[in-house]
């Protein structure tokens, strides 16, 4: 009987033994699935939070280039009404500078008719001065001869 109860509690003891074992297996395997779990989680939030970074600095980015092309477009456009009014007055200068040739133009051809028709009035003037003298001198000639 003692044997018995010897051996009973042997087996007992090997069956705590072997549930103690087990028990601890599985709470290591549970642990190694958690911090595996955790391991995970950890990088999943490290890789979404580099991306969240990169989005944003591709997003920061962007909003420069934007702001730089703004600026740029700005500047380009300043530029081209500068040059649109430097056109127009270039254009306007030529314009007065025509429009004065043409008036100093029509001056000078009325001058030069003024001047031929006064050298045609002087030649006139000359032909009759010239054939009133020959007509003095012819009747003071004959005068002379009578």
């Amino acid at each position: 009987r003692q044997e018995e109860e010897e051996r009973r509690r042997r087996e007992q003891q090997e069956q705590d033994r072997r549930r103690r074992e087990e028990d601890e297996r599985r709470q290591r395997e549970q642990d190694d699935r958690r911090r595996q779990e955790e391991d995970n989680r950890r990088r999943r939030e490290e890789e979404e939070e580099r991306k969240r970074r990169e989005m944003e600095e591709e997003r920061l980015r962007i909003e420069k280039q934007r702001k730089e092309q703004a600026k740029h477009q700005a500047e380009i456009e300043v530029l081209r009404k500068q040059l649109e009014e430097e056109r127009h007055q270039r254009e306007e200068e030529v314009r007065k500078q025509q429009e004065a040739f043409q008036q100093q133009q029509s001056r000078f051809e009325r001058a030069m008719e003024d001047n031929k028709k006064a050298l045609q009035d002087l030649q006139q003037q000359r032909e009759q001065a010239e054939q009133q003298l020959r007509q003095h001198e012819e009747q003071k000639r004959r005068e002379e001869e009578e």
